[in-house]
């Protein structure tokens, strides 16, 4: 979360997110399709509803930002 508050770190971590994931045997649909996955873990993980909220709107812009570097 702290990364998604600055905006030239943020984008490091996509960066990295995207090479590293480019080693691993997954491809950008496959990336993408863990999406619903994470926002529910995180949503029962938090139990504050505001926190699952952001971290929903997090991974709606981070994942497909990473996948497109995958």
């Amino acid at each position: 979360m702290r990364c998604a508050a600055n905006e030239a770190e943020y984008r490091k971590l996509i960066d990295e997110s995207g090479a590293q994931h480019k080693t691993r045997k997954v491809n950008k649909e496959q990336f993408l399709s863990g999406e619903p996955v994470f926002t529910q873990v995180f949503k029962e993980v938090l139990k504050q509803g505001h926190n699952a909220q952001s971290m929903e709107k997090l991974f709606k812009d981070m994942i497909p930002a990473i996948a497109n570097k995958i």
